[in-house]
């Protein structure tokens, strides 16, 4: 579900920083591993 969430929200437009605060994550590493299904998605 985490995954989902994440990538509805990169896909909706939501900023970057703001998807890695919700998400909790300490590296945008980690972050980066949904942006990067949600382009490749489109």
């Amino acid at each position: 579900m985490r995954h989902t969430y994440a990538t509805e929200m990169l896909r909706s437009g939501v900023s970057f920083p703001t998807v890695m605060k919700l998400l909790g994550h300490g590296s945008p590493d980690m972050t980066m591993l949904y942006l990067d299904t949600a382009l490749t998605g489109l």
